[in-house]
C-alpha cells in the first residue's frame, strides 16, 4: 500500500514540491551559511517526494 500511495502522491503533486524544495536547496547553496539549509532542505525534497516510507525502529 505504501508503494502505491507514493506513486499517487508524486504523480500529483509530490514531484513539484520535490523540485520548489531542490531549487531551493540550489539557492541556499550558493553562499557557505547556507549549505546546512541546504542539507535540511534536500531532505525535505525528499520527503516530500515520497512520503510514505517505511517508519524506522525506535528504540526506548
Amino acid at each position: 500500500m505504501r508503494f502505491a500511495g507514493n506513486v499517487i502522491w508524486f504523480v500529483f503533486g509530490g514531484w513539484y514540491l520535490a523540485l520548489i524544495w531542490l531549487i531551493g536547496a540550489a539557492l541556499a547553496a550558493i553562499s557557505v551559511i547556507g549549505l546546512p539549509l541546504a542539507r535540511a532542505a534536500v531532505e525535505m525534497a525528499k520527503m516530500s517526494a515520497f512520503p510514505f516510507r517505511k517508519r524506522r525502529r525506535t528504540y526506548p
